[in-house]
């Protein structure tokens, strides 16, 4: 007989946290004992809770013991507020026991026959034990500690129970503990401190009978619970086809013959620019092509929909029109304390609900400002780009540069330009005491452009791509100087025609 034939699988359960099941790859298992472990003000107790009131919506029977915690009903002073929670389940399905003076006047042994009794008599599906490093305390020693946890095993697997353990008993930086090696799964819990910022997170350091996603992982705590931000890098995207030779017009007719008819579908664009260049024109135009079957999202962190859409009426685009169509999206995201995950997945998210095929994300330098380890930035953008490409998407950021006036051009961050498809560079130029814009192809992946660097012009009906300046050089300096042709040319009259200068390929 072979071991499938009389093993049978453990069931799973959804824990009713956005984002955790898919951190533990389905969900907890039925039966299974659990330690959840942070320090004070973790979140420990919101999360049993929300678990909780998630298994007594679906009909299940929930007991929640305290030990040495807050009162009960100081708990659900502390609840009430929160979207999940639900009085009308108070006690049919979910039932509070106080075991405290139990284990004061009983010890371990005692707390037990309590939970013994309170099983058979509620038919408990799911137990939270809040408090538990009170057990710990109690314990005599670690072996009575770990036979205690071995009981609760036992209860577990007889009436297929899961048991969460509620502790904010962590010793040096989450140092191992002998009752860590007797539970199925050890979450943690934390609410770190980066310079003047805080950030919670989440580490699954132990799960027994699955594969889960390692690392940590951000979470937030708002008035609808907690939800946790799976870290973009450890989620795998699902093939996609490939892109062919279909082309999205960007919608300024010289650029896109610049780059052969506009950009290829599902690559990734980025324009690099300093402020004020017209990068963001760049990327309404780009969205102003979008259709019913072809829909366009903003992803914005700098202006709110309204200020897009005047700010687009001023440069003529009509954005509006689109917007109220139902084929452009505008979405806007605070910089201010968003997680690095949490936009990512709020990208994916609008993306998924529109059905999006253009993006443009306008503000790359957030994403930065967003990590307190700007040496993961890269490999977020990697895994956010395989993600859209996955969904079909062709992406256009903007991202600033620093110097307005620089020979040099160094991209936000070490490690983008492998990940960057194409590659736009708009620059202000000074030129007989005037300043000028410039725009120029710096790559284009796995096709033609053309080298030319074009002078643009930003006026009330838009962006006007000129004409390439053959009678400059050293623009990428910032600072041009006429060529000796141009500066014998008499002024006011017009520049000869060049023989068009051959396309370039890149990548």
């Amino acid at each position: 007989m072979s071991a499938h034939e009389f093993v049978t699988h453990l069931p799973r359960f959804t824990s009713g946290i956005p984002g955790l099941d898919q951190v533990l790859n389905g969900g907890f298992f039925a039966g299974g004992v659990y330690i959840v472990e942070g320090a004070p003000g973790a979140g420990k107790t919101i999360l049993a809770s929300q678990i909780c009131f998630h298994r007594a919506k679906d009909g299940q029977r929930v007991l929640y013991v305290t030990l040495l915690a807050e009162s009960h009903a100081r708990l659900l002073q502390h609840l009430q507020d929160m979207s999940f929670f639900d009085a009308a389940a108070i006690p049919e399905h979910l039932t509070y026991v106080s075991g405290f003076r139990v284990l004061e006047e009983g010890g371990l042994r005692a707390l037990l026959d309590l939970l013994r009794r309170e099983l058979h008599a509620q038919s408990a599906n799911v137990v939270v034990l809040d408090g538990f490093v009170a057990v710990g305390e109690s314990a005599e020693s670690d072996r009575e500690f770990k036979k205690f946890v071995h009981e609760l095993q036992v209860q577990a697997v007889l009436g297929t129970c899961t048991f969460f353990l509620l502790s904010s008993g962590t010793s040096g930086d989450g140092a191992v503990q002998p009752i860590h090696t007797m539970v199925d799964g050890l979450v943690r819990l934390s609410d770190r401190i980066f310079g003047v910022r805080a950030q919670r997170e989440l580490q699954v350091q132990k799960f027994r009978g699955s594969r889960y996603q390692r690392g940590l992982h951000s979470f937030e705590i708002s008035d609808d619970g907690i939800r946790v931000y799976p870290r973009l890098e450890s989620s795998s995207a699902t093939s996609c086809e490939d892109s062919g030779s279909s082309r999205l017009t960007i919608g300024i007719p010289r650029l896109d013959a610049m780059i052969g008819g506009g950009l290829l579908a599902m690559s990734t664009t980025m324009i690099l620019g300093p402020s004020g260049v017209g990068k963001t024109v760049v990327g309404y135009r780009f969205l102003a092509c979008s259709t019913a079957m072809e829909k366009g999202l903003l992803f914005s962190f700098y202006e709110t929909p309204e200020r897009v859409l005047a700010k687009s009426r001023g440069v003529g685009i009509d954005l509006a029109a689109k917007y109220d169509g139902g084929d452009v999206e505008l979405v806007w995201q605070s910089p201010v304390e968003s997680t690095l995950d949490a936009i990512g997945w709020r990208i994916l998210e609008s993306v998924d609900r529109l059905g999006a095929k253009r993006l443009f994300v306008d503000g790359f330098n957030a994403l930065e400002s967003a990590s307190p380890h700007p040496e993961r930035v890269p490999q977020f953008f990697a895994a956010l780009n395989r993600e859209l490409q996955a969904r079909g998407v062709t992406t256009v950021y903007a991202a600033e540069l620093h110097q307005i006036f620089s020979p040099q051009i160094a991209v936000p961050l070490r490690g983008l330009s492998p990940l960057i498809e194409n590659m736009l560079l708009m620059r202000f130029v000074e030129l007989r005491a005037q300043l000028r814009r410039t725009l120029s192809v710096i790559k284009l992946r796995d096709s033609e452009f053309d080298p030319a660097i074009c002078e643009f012009c930003l006026t009330s009906h838009g962006l006007d791509v000129v004409d390439s300046l053959d009678g400059a050089e050293e623009l990428m300096t910032g600072v041009a100087h006429e060529t000796p042709r141009a500066r014998s040319q008499k002024p006011g009259s017009r520049r000869a025609r060049t023989k068009p200068k051959p396309k370039r390929r890149r990548g």
